[in-house]
């Protein structure tokens, strides 16, 4: 039971998985973010969530695991891993794990062991910090001198409460996807990977515009500078984003928002942005957002 998420987090990720090949016109991963990665990113925002991996120790705890954070950031974290290493090392991985404990029990290091054989990847080391503690990161852009960027990361409360010692200490390997779009019009996508301990430089000169997180796969929120912030909202206006992009832009806003890292009126500007938007799973984001806005102006 300890490895519950093995069977159901897969099981939810493949479903969609396989939707995606048979019907790529439905637009499959919109409506995931909107039915899985949402509900992982709001429970696992509390201080009352759990790792993914939780002992059971007695038949009385199975029913704990039962929830959104063994199937949908189960999910998440496998959507996540297969983006990382591609489908064909992920797939080769996939194919020596079931080979291997075929008519026996695994455990989740078995999965991350089979992946890293196929990938020569470091898969266990950066899987740990997403199955092994609970929560998830903030990833924020920090201005250094020179004009250099570079990527910082640190627990995401939900709540805005102040990080105890322990929560401080929280960090992931994160993998994400930047989209660079040039001054010259050229839009081009980067991998890297943002390490538990330590930083990752971000290239910035000649660029109009940075997507962090493109396509919403790592498990994290993204705050972004002030003017980073209004060019995304420029870009979504221009129609220059994948739904994916906007959805997590409007979520993300949102999010940072209630939790005190935006103002309320830079949460307006962003809203305002959607005006054009015709795609549902953005548009419920959105409307989430103009809910809770109503919620705070209403009767002033």
């Amino acid at each position: 039971w300890t490895n519950l998420w093995l069977n159901e987090g897969f099981a939810t990720w493949m479903a969609s998985y396989v939707m995606d090949k048979m019907f790529p016109e439905w637009d499959i991963w919109a409506q995931f973010l909107s039915d899985e990665y949402t509900d992982a990113l709001s429970l696992d925002g509390l201080r009352s969530s759990h790792p993914i991996e939780i002992p059971v120790s007695n038949p009385n705890e199975i029913s704990q695991i039962f929830d959104d954070i063994s199937y949908s950031k189960g999910a998440s974290v496998i959507r996540m891993i297969h983006d990382f290493l591609g489908h064909d090392a992920f797939r080769s991985g996939l194919q020596i794990y079931l080979k291997r404990h075929a008519y026996s029990n695994a455990v989740t290091e078995d999965l991350w062991q089979a992946l890293a054989e196929a990938s020569k990847q470091p898969v266990q080391k950066m899987m740990d910090t997403w199955t092994k503690q609970p929560g998830y990161p903030l990833v924020q852009v920090v201005k250094g001198d020179n004009n250099v960027y570079s990527l910082s990361q640190k627990r995401f409360l939900t709540s805005g409460d102040a990080l105890t010692e322990d929560e401080a200490a929280q960090k992931w390997d994160i993998p994400i996807v930047t989209e660079f779009h040039h001054e010259t019009g050229i839009v081009e996508r980067a991998k890297s990977m943002l390490p538990s301990d330590g930083h990752v430089r971000l290239p910035m000169n000649g660029m109009r515009l940075v997507k962090i997180n493109s396509g919403q796969v790592a498990l994290a929120r993204v705050n972004y500078l002030p003017e980073q912030w209004q060019a995304l909202a420029e870009a979504i206006l221009a129609g220059k984003l994948t739904p994916a992009d906007r959805y997590g832009i409007i979520s993300d806003a949102l999010s940072l928002s209630r939790a005190g890292y935006m103002s309320t009126g830079q949460l307006i500007s962003i809203v305002s942005s959607y005006k054009n938007e015709d795609n549902h799973t953005v548009w419920m984001t959105v409307l989430e957002a103009l809910e809770s806005l109503n919620a705070i102006l209403e009767e002033t």
